[in-house]
């Protein structure tokens, strides 16, 4: 991600470090964190704040990890109390108010993450009574209404949080428009990708997903 002071941000999944790359002097540098958190499968994922700190999605780690890009300093803000278990969320997004949303991954991640970086403050917003799959959404992007919509992996639709009123919305993607729906039992649908595009050369208006195998796409053909 690309904090509020130019330089690009790499999320620590297993390393030992914040990668921080900056593009006016091409110079690559490891802010290390190992003395703050250990362990494997940490982090999924960020999103930039308004300020220049970048906000990193927990998935094995059970605190929200917080990098200032213009100071270098990592902290952690545990949210233990509310969710502790394995595979959280992979991905996040910038709402509108500033707060930053997590997709949800596993089945035992009972809600969309929610997270306040003005406060420190960390909701859960439950959605088992939409959905209980597990590897449920793998990304994510804000939408020009203001609403957060999640990228499909195994689930049948896409997910859509909105920062508004803090609800979800579960939107079911037709089994015909991607073949046979063996394609959804057997392989992930979408990769990992979920970003505004322009229609035709319009301002951007919709949320495109990228196709994540070529079985995937030759039944997008069809």
């Amino acid at each position: 991600m690309t904090a509020g002071n130019g330089k690009v941000v790499f999320v620590p999944r297993n390393a030992g470090g914040v990668g921080v790359f900056d593009p006016t002097t091409d110079m690559f540098s490891v802010v290390d964190i190992s003395g703050s958190i250990s362990g494997v499968d940490r982090f999924d994922g960020g999103a930039t704040v308004a300020d220049s700190r970048v906000v990193f999605a927990l998935w094995g780690s059970n605190s929200v990890g917080v990098f200032d890009a213009l100071w270098g300093t990592f902290t952690l803000v545990d949210v233990s109390s509310t969710i502790d278990t394995a595979g959280k969320f992979r991905g996040a997004a910038t709402a509108g108010d500033g707060r930053v949303v997590f997709v949800p991954w596993e089945s035992f991640t009972a809600g969309v993450g929610v997270f306040d970086p003005k406060t420190d403050t960390f909701k859960l917003f439950d959605i088992v009574d939409k959905i209980t799959i597990n590897e449920k959404f793998n990304g994510t992007a804000l939408a020009g209404n203001g609403r957060v919509v999640f990228a499909p992996y195994y689930v049948h639709g896409v997910g859509v949080f909105d920062p508004a009123d803090d609800s979800f919305t579960l939107v079911e993607i037709p089994s015909g428009m991607f073949g046979s729906t063996e394609i959804y039992s057997t392989a992930p649908l979408m990769r990992a990708t979920a970003r505004l595009c322009s229609p035709l050369g319009k301002p951007p208006a919709l949320v495109c997903f990228a196709f994540l195998s070529p079985s995937v796409r030759a039944a997008r053909r069809r």
